[in-house]
């Protein structure tokens, strides 16, 4: 026959048992689905503030003319080699005035190498100053820009770091249709739709509900339709920055849902309290 425990080592048992936390249960119901409609919370990571670009220290008069006098020369000294030219741009750089943005841009414009006008759009980018986002209104809006992917990809660069403003969201736009003939256009239209998140553009409401959804053709048996390799490339396309959609969408409504139809419903009925329509 087995001896009861006493009375002491029974309550010490109990005291250790209600000493030792207690085991969560997982729940097999899983976290809550977020429904159409509800307002949009951001996590932690999101709500970190990145960090303000750093701009070179401004040069005063005396020293501006200096520089742009060494500029020029070098320039001319570097005509055969795009490499040094590039070189001499980011000297220029190393400190900023409002005269050195004509410059600039004139090689953004005219030299012969992608390489060159390239980085003298990127140097734009370090001078803030209100020309600045003029000259990069007039290079964004050029023609032929598609066609000279290094050269958009750095004035897009340069409009970010310098912060958006409401006067880019015509050429923006406009950008965002003409890049689907680029080889890569899901690169240049991501930068694009983060622009326009950053700068809450209500404007940019249509073209981003536009872009919600998967493409795909309304009817697949309709003559009209583009080829394949047409759908193929937005489809690629559309998979590269479809989330960058849904967090400007985000972002702008301050509202989240899954679909385009719900956010034309939400625009006609709530959207003109908050200055966006469809």
């Amino acid at each position: 026959m087995r001896p009861r425990p006493s009375r002491r080592l029974s309550f010490l048992l109990l005291a250790l048992a209600s000493a030792l936390p207690a085991q969560r249960v997982p729940s097999k119901a899983g976290p809550p689905a977020r429904g159409p409609g509800k307002k949009a919370t951001r996590g932690k990571e999101e709500r970190k503030k990145e960090k303000p670009p750093v701009f070179p220290p401004r040069a005063d008069k005396k020293e501006a003319r200096a520089m742009l006098k060494a500029f020029k020369k070098n320039l001319s000294r570097a005509a055969k080699s795009a490499l040094v030219r590039r070189e001499v741009i980011q000297a220029l750089v190393q400190k900023a005035h409002p005269s050195f943005v004509g410059p600039l841009e004139k090689l953004a414009r005219t030299d012969k190498s992608k390489l060159v006008r390239a980085a003298a759009v990127k140097a734009l980018g370090k001078l803030d100053f209100p020309r600045t986002r003029k000259a990069l209104l007039k290079i964004l809006g050029g023609r032929g820009l598609t066609r000279d992917p290094l050269v958009l990809l750095a004035g897009l660069d340069a409009v970010e770091r310098l912060g958006y403003h409401p006067a880019f969201f015509q050429v923006l736009s406009d950008l965002f249709e003409k890049t689907w003939d680029m080889a890569s256009p899901g690169v240049p239209q991501q930068k694009i739709i983060r622009l326009f998140a950053k700068g809450k553009e209500k404007r940019a409401f249509r073209l981003l509900v536009d872009h919600l959804d998967e493409p795909r053709p309304a009817d697949v048996n309709s003559a009209s339709n583009p080829p394949a390799s047409w759908w193929e490339k937005r489809w690629k396309a559309w998979h590269y920055w479809r989330g960058d959609v849904k967090a400007a969408l985000r972002e702008i409504t301050g509202v989240e849902f899954t679909r385009a139809e719900f956010y034309k419903k939400w625009a006609r009925r709530l959207g003109g309290k908050r200055g966006i329509k469809y």
